[in-house]
């Protein structure tokens, strides 16, 4: 048995260990934005995963979503529009630029 943490937006925090993963179990999918990245601590998480896909949506709608979940959990809208297109924004440009290590590249459609 291993234990995955789980992401908690009303907490806004990872919880670890929130999810156990029997050893039968022949297959995990995970998602997360820096699986890819190089820098520590993620750099060593890509030698973990046999697959890493990359999901390529077009900004427009990431920007839009973000804006959305941001304003479900309590923000304003516009207040919710600037941090998808500020911080949330710069997070996306270190996740893109990883975007080349995929091991398959998934358009949105």
């Amino acid at each position: 048995m291993v234990y995955a943490p789980e992401f908690r937006r009303t907490l806004d925090e990872p919880v670890a260990a929130s999810i156990a993963v029997p050893a039968e179990i022949p297959l995990v999918i995970t998602e997360g934005n820096y699986l890819l990245a190089e820098q520590e601590p993620w750099k060593e998480v890509r030698a973990q995963l046999d697959e890493v896909w990359f999901v390529d949506t077009p900004q427009e709608l990431r920007l839009r979503r973000l804006a959305a979940r941001h304003a479900s959990f309590g923000m304003d809208q516009a207040a919710a529009e600037a941090w998808a297109a500020g911080p949330d924004e710069n997070n996306a440009r270190l996740v893109q630029a990883t975007r080349p290590a995929a091991d398959r590249i998934i358009p949105w459609n």
